[in-house]
């Protein structure tokens, strides 16, 4: 298995290694679905760290009680799958800026990416690629589009039944939906003990076509936040993606919607 110590990797913006024709074709739609799995996952995981406030009841009238005595603020538990879940459930959306490394045994040295990723409900998701080199990928519930820095490419679902899983599959899971997780899924949750709010899960895919793509995602995180994300593939390449600036309250007015989600119309 690589790892990163392995070659010295390229750096963001030179030149691309060099991969055979028939390589970069066969690759093509399976990129693309990794790249589903890994965003949907992430955002899966990219919950709220707070419950969103309600807003205040005006002209109630108030009647003064008695104190009653308050309980010491409890310690910062660790995360769990529920509540990464339900607390994913009520986002209203996200934000994160991401880097990423693919390591591939038909390469010497990884290749190296980094971009922002955006999500609103109900399911639009989109991947702002900008180096090394600019690229869209952008989700829709009946399609997919992809910009490679000069052509838009869509793909309508109903003809990519690979593709359309993995979107169907995913969009369960955002909606905060445990059971369909774990039909998908074998699933490992563990903590740090040494720091408790530090969680690692790794998921092993248990249907097709996803068991023949992708051996395990371990997924690494503190309290609602995942922060780093490692993809290893059944026949042994890796895709590791680091997140930071995650704001998992955004929202997106209607300008931002149509900058981040519907370009190439």
């Amino acid at each position: 298995m690589r790892s990163a110590t392995d070659s010295p990797s390229r750096k963001l913006g030179g030149a691309p290694p060099s991969l055979p024709p028939a390589a970069v074709r066969s690759r093509g739609l399976r990129c693309s679905a990794l790249h589903l799995a890994s965003f949907a996952v992430w955002l899966c995981c990219a919950a709220p760290s707070q419950a969103v406030a309600r807003p205040a009841v005006k002209n109630k009238p108030q009647v003064e009680q008695p104190a009653a005595p308050q309980p010491p603020p409890k310690p910062v538990e660790a995360a769990n799958l529920p509540s990464l879940l339900k607390a994913f459930a009520g986002s209203p959306g996200v934000y994160a800026q991401f880097t990423e490394k693919k390591f591939m045994a038909l390469l010497a040295a990884p290749l190296e990416s980094a971009g922002t990723l955006y999500f609103t409900p109900p399911g639009l998701l989109a991947r702002h690629t900008a180096q090394p080199e600019a690229s869209v990928l952008l989700i829709e519930p009946q399609k997919v589009r992809m910009f490679d820095g000069k052509h838009w490419e869509s793909i309508e679902l109903e003809s990519k039944p690979v593709v359309r899983l993995f979107v169907e599959s995913f969009v369960r899971i955002l909606q905060g939906d445990e059971a369909a997780l774990r039909r998908l899924y074998g699933i490992d949750f563990k903590t740090e003990a040494a720091v408790p709010s530090r969680w690692t899960l790794i998921l092993k895919p248990k249907i097709a076509p996803m068991d023949k793509l992708i051996d395990r995602l371990e997924l690494h995180g503190d309290k609602l936040v995942m922060d780093r994300m490692r993809i290893v593939e059944v026949g042994g390449d890796e895709t590791v993606t680091s997140f930071s600036h995650v704001d998992t309250g955004r929202r997106y007015s209607e300008a931002e919607k149509g900058k981040f989600f519907f370009q190439g119309r």
